[in-house]
């Protein structure tokens, strides 16, 4: 069972400080300060590694995690979260409040969503530069850029892959993401149009199907071709196919090049 004594004492995001300031370095470049990867399982436990040391102590002795953004579920694939856009209440606000306390503010959140589990990546900068929510997304395919980044190092990294054993249970009453919502906006879940068959490639007369798609986008967060067999249940044989179809249709030869395309296709899927 973890607990936050066995957290505070052994968890990397504390024991290796140091390492994952190293690894969320390049970010400074965007004036990104603070990075979250948090993952959330099918059960609702969730695991996560942090650059931000004091204010992640400070966030799971408050137990904040029942009211922050990784309580949300969705059954998109990518959404975009960016706080300050939120009219938080409660719980939530009083996590902003503290936040901002500590000199950070302006989170903007990428959330990926899969069958097995959720993803929250999480960037923030210094309190007092709101400038930052419009360069979040111009900047998108280099936050998407630093992600393959982030998880090919921690992946060879044994210590930084230990802090995905400690799991947190997320289940709490009153819990939640609290915030006033436009009931005008929940009406409005999503557009009216059929499933989508092809992806067109902007600027060519190209496209990825809808399986060839999927396989690239688990590619591109990180996840081997054994992996994303298993994730679109599918054969190995199947996934290689596809891959080596990807490849050849967008001039990609390798994961990074993939990731980097694929960066800049989601806005247009």
């Amino acid at each position: 069972m973890t607990t936050l004594k066995l957290l505070l004492d052994n968890h990397p995001s504390f024991t290796a400080a140091d390492e994952v300031e190293s690894l969320c370095k390049p970010l400074e470049q965007l004036e990104i300060y603070h990075f979250s990867h948090v993952q959330v399982n099918a059960d609702g436990h969730f695991a996560f590694l942090s650059n931000n040391q004091a204010f992640t102590k400070h966030y799971l002795e408050r137990e904040y995690y029942h009211f922050d953004v990784i309580q949300l579920n969705t059954a998109s694939q990518e959404e975009y979260f960016i706080l300050d856009l939120q009219n938080t209440i409660g719980k939530t606000r009083q996590l902003q409040d503290d936040f901002n306390a500590f000199g950070f503010g302006h989170s903007f959140t990428i959330l990926q969503n899969s069958a097995i589990q959720r993803d929250f990546y999480n960037f923030a900068t210094y309190f007092g530069n709101g400038h930052i929510n419009e360069y979040y997304l111009q900047k998108l395919n280099l936050l998407k850029q630093f992600i393959c980044f982030f998880h090919e190092k921690v992946e060879v990294n044994n210590h930084l892959k230990q802090a995905y054993e400690y799991k947190l249970p997320l289940k709490c009453e009153r819990s939640g993401f609290q915030q006033h919502v436009s009931q005008e906006l929940i009406r409005i879940q999503r557009l009216n149009i059929g499933p989508v068959s092809r992806y067109y490639l902007p600027g060519t007369q190209s496209y990825l199907t809808h399986r060839e798609h999927e396989c690239l986008s688990w590619i591109a967060k990180g996840k081997t071709q054994d992996e994303t067999a298993v994730l679109l249940n599918v054969s190995l044989r199947t996934v290689r196919a596809h891959i080596t179809q990807v490849k050849e249709k967008l001039q990609c030869y390798n994961q990074f090049q993939l990731g980097m395309y694929f960066s800049k296709l989601v806005p247009f899927t």
